[in-house]
């Protein structure tokens, strides 16, 4: 299964709308239903896909998924976007690992554009993604089973 916290952000007529309100509401319904799905015994692993936007997080889902893995796709370009699942998942006795797309930025920047007008994520914040993402990459010592990184060809 996959879980995005955009899923939340997606309203009934199939419009996108994200204000800073609603993430923090999206974030809580995520953290909520992964904490429900992993208690359950079907999850083995919990997987976050790492990226900044339009890197090809979801694209890379499509054809690696394991049915047995709890997947969550989001950017996770901090670490404190990421404290709180690892700590989920510790505290539920689950092993978490993390796939990091790492696309170009110009590749993810060209994208962007070609992405309806309401998922388009503005140019100052695609630099602040990619930004945050140098700063703070990923470690083990976060509390991760494995990292992978992908580099797509």
């Amino acid at each position: 299964m996959v879980l995005s916290p955009d899923d939340f952000l997606i309203r009934s007529d199939g419009t996108y709308d994200w204000t800073p309100h609603r993430v923090v509401s999206a974030w809580r319904e995520t953290l909520d239903r992964v904490k429900g799905l992993l208690e359950g015994s079907r999850y083995s692993t919990l997987v976050l896909l790492c990226g900044i936007p339009a890197t090809g997080k979801s694209t890379w889902l499509r054809n690696h998924r394991d049915t047995s893995f709890l997947y969550v796709d989001a950017t996770f370009t901090t670490r404190a976007s990421r404290a709180p699942l690892v700590s989920l998942a510790a505290s539920l006795g689950k092993p978490i690992d993390l796939v990091f797309i790492d696309t170009p930025f110009e590749e993810c920047s060209r994208r962007n554009l070609l992405r309806p007008e309401d998922r388009q994520v503005p140019p100052e914040k695609m630099v602040k993604f990619k930004t945050d993402l140098e700063v703070e990459p990923p470690l083990i010592e976060e509390g991760f089973r494995s990292i992978i990184v992908v580099t797509p060809s």
